[in-house]
Order: C-alpha cells, then sequence, then structure tokens
C-alpha cells in the first residue's frame, strides 16, 4: 500500500467487518454456509500441517485464534476419532465478540466436543504457560496488528514440543480468489472504481508474510524448530453470480469503505456495486458457474522448552 495511512485505513476497515459479521440471523446462516464450503478448503491443508490427522491417537489441546466462525475446530470435529476428541479440549478465540458468540451457537447446534469459545487479544492471551499441544492461526497473521507478539504468546502457552501453525495469501495474481472479477467488475463500472493494485497482501508493515522465504527465515528467528513452510494451490467452483456475491460480496464494504472517497461512496451505494457486479460477471461468464483459484502459505513449528 502507498502510506501506513492507507494501511491503517485498510486495517480498521477490516475489524469493522469481522465485528459485524453475523448481525442478522440471515448474515450468520450465510457465513456458517461459507465455513462449511469456501472456507473448508482453505483450512484443510493446515491440520496436516501441524500434525493433525484422522490417524492422531494422541489427545490433541488446541488454541485456536482468530478463530472467525470457527472453521478450524469445524474442520478438526470432522477428522479426529470420536475417542480422541473425548479426550482432547479446543479453545475457539477472536477478538470480535460476535464471531465469538456465532462460534458459541454453533458448539451447541453443531454438537462439537470439547469444545469452548472466549474473546481473547491474540497479542495478550490470558492462559498459563504450558497449556496446549497446538497453537494456530488461520489466515490472520496478516491481519493482526502485532504479529510476532502473537506467536510469541503462542510459544509461551505451547507445551514443549508443541505444534504452532498458520497460514497466509500467497503473493500471486493467478491465484487471488475473488480479485480478479471484483478487478475486471470495477473496471467496466460507468465511473471510476478505484481498486488497489497491486493489492496489499496484508494490513500492517510488519514483515512480508506473503513470502514463504520471509515467513521461513522469521519463524526460526522466533525460537520455532523444524519449521515447514509450503505453498499449496487450489480451485473452488462458484455455482453462479449470486453464489459469488454471496460467498465474496462481503469484501465490498472493506474495499469501497478504504479505497473510495466519500463522494463516490455517497454517489454509488453498495446495492448499485452490487448490481453492476452481477451484470458484469453474468456476462463475462456467460450466466453459468466458474472456478476460482486460490493460493495460500502454510506453516509450522515446534516449541522447544
Amino acid at each position: 500500500m502507498s502510506s501506513s495511512g492507507n494501511i491503517d485505513k485498510a486495517a480498521q476497515q477490516l475489524s469493522d467487518l469481522y465485528r459485524n459479521t453475523g448481525a442478522t440471523n440471515s448474515a450468520e446462516e450465510n457465513q456458517i454456509r461459507i465455513a462449511k464450503t469456501f472456507l473448508s478448503k482453505l483450512v484443510a491443508p493446515l491440520l496436516p500441517q501441524v500434525g493433525v490427522s484422522e490417524s492422531t491417537q494422541k489427545p490433541v489441546h488446541l488454541l485456536d485464534l482468530a478463530c472467525g466462525t470457527g472453521v478450524v475446530t469445524q474442520e478438526i470435529q470432522l477428522l479426529l476419532p470420536k475417542n480422541v476428541l473425548e479426550q482432547s479440549s479446543f479453545l475457539s478465540t477472536d477478538s470480535s465478540e460476535g464471531l465469538v458468540n456465532l462460534v458459541k451457537r454453533r458448539i451447541e447446534a453443531e454438537k462439537w466436543i470439547n469444545t469452548s469459545a472466549q474473546v481473547v487479544n491474540a497479542m495478550a492471551i490470558e492462559a498459563p504457560d504450558d497449556t496446549f499441544t497446538h497453537t494456530t492461526v488461520s489466515l490472520g497473521l496478516h491481519i493482526i496488528p502485532k504479529p510476532d507478539d502473537t506467536i510469541r504468546e503462542c510459544l509461551r502457552v505451547l507445551k514443549s514440543g508443541g505444534i504452532f501453525g498458520g497460514s497466509t495469501p500467497y503473493n500471486d495474481p493467478t491465484h487471488s480468489m475473488w480479485q480478479p472479477d471484483i478487478r475486471s467488475a470495477f473496471a467496466s463500472f460507468p465511473f471510476e472504481a478505484p481498486f488497489p493494485d497491486p493489492f496489499p497482501n496484508q494490513v500492517h508493515s510488519e514483515g512480508n508474510w506473503a513470502d514463504p522465504d520471509w515467513i521461513k527465515s522469521h519463524l526460526q528467528e522466533l525460537g520455532l524448530k523444524d519449521v515447514d513452510v509450503k505453498v499449496c494451490r487450489g480451485e473452488y467452483h462458484v455455482f453462479s453470480v449470486e453464489d459469488f456475491i454471496k460467498t465474496f460480496g462481503g469484501m465490498l464494504g472493506w474495499i469501497i469503505g478504504t479505497w473510495w472517497d466519500e463522494k463516490t461512496r455517497e454517489a454509488h451505494p453498495i446495492q448499485e456495486v452490487e448490481e453492476l457486479i452481477r451484470k458484469h460477471l453474468g456476462e463475462k461468464y456467460d450466466g453459468k458457474g466458474w472456478d476460482i483459484r486460490w493460493g495460500l502459505i502454510y506453516f509450522s513449528g515446534r516449541a522447544d522448552k
């Protein structure tokens, strides 16, 4: 991004977006749908990265930071054998009270085993040393203002030999999820609709969380052992323009709030923007579904105490 002011504004807009997630029943239902479809694909590679699989036999005591709608715990509950789940514990945490409350409702409705959720500041975790066997931050360190503080806290609360793992977006324009379609839609509008180029991979100036080599050396510098970093790419099928809007339309408020000036926002409300996107994508894909491509960096390391 061009300035620290833009970074700060993008971070605040994104924080507001997450804080308001699930503000209505219909919005919550949609967020859970996204968690079970698109986001589940993004989280799936993280579990083997931290040594959790269907063949895991030892109890897992997990702290999931920046949990969002609870996708990491959702996938672990589906993956681990019931007898292992019954010996394990899972704490889903986020700084957003709205998201934590959403996860609490999911825990009850979906009968997640030995799972709790609470509001936690990822940069100052209120938990004793040597508590967890695993800590995860899925798609969070490029957003959390002080990622190093978060990692140090993860190391503190991990047992000796415990595993830290996370994921961040990979800097690959050919695998950038929703960005190409929204970019081309904005370019088709009958008015100037700013879209950042290049699009920022993180909303703070701490490190370079889109670079696998930097991540590996940095995690080693922070004291993690057996650091492993992988880039994974994949595809997600969007069934229709409406499916695209429901899945990725939540990002529009962030983009418009950060990069459009007040005059443009007032002249072109988000409802108009969505209709223009529908028109553009309907023409672009001839009214059919299409695949979007994603690329993420997955990383892990061991706490040596």
